[in-house]
C-alpha cells in the first residue's frame, strides 16, 4: 500500500524517557552516547573522545593521536511542553502578537 506504515519490529517492554533517548526490548539508544561506553550511576556514562584533525593541530604534537576519557552526565529534562502526572505532554505554544516584524 502507497504511503502506508510497516511493523518493522516489535518488542514487550518499550521505555520512552525523551527524544531519542529510549529503551526498545533490550536495545538502548541514547544520543550522543556511544554503545561502548560504560554507565556510572543512574545518569552517568563514561566513553572515549576522539580528537578531530584540527584538534590534533592544535596540540602542537601532530605525531602522537591521544584517545581521551569523557563523562557525560544526561539531565534528562524535557523541554518541548510541561509533562502531567500521568505521562501527557501539553506542548508549549507562542502568542502570534510576540511575534517581531
Amino acid at each position: 500500500m502507497l504511503g502506508g506504515l510497516k511493523i518493522e519490529q516489535s518488542s514487550q517492554s518499550v521505555i520512552i524517557r525523551g527524544l531519542k533517548d529510549y529503551v526498545f526490548g533490550h536495545k538502548s539508544v541514547i544520543k550522543g552516547i556511544r554503545k561502548n561506553a560504560v554507565q556510572i550511576g543512574t545518569d552517568g556514562y563514561r566513553q572515549e573522545q576522539w580528537p578531530s584533525f584540527r584538534g590534533i593541530l592544535r596540540s602542537g604534537e601532530p605525531d602522537t593521536y591521544v584517545v581521551g576519557s569523557i563523562v557525560k552526565h544526561l539531565s534528562r529534562e524535557y523541554t518541548k511542553g510541561d509533562v502531567n502526572f500521568d505521562g501527557v505532554v501539553v506542548p508549549f505554544v507562542f502568542d502570534d502578537s510576540l511575534v517581531c516584524p
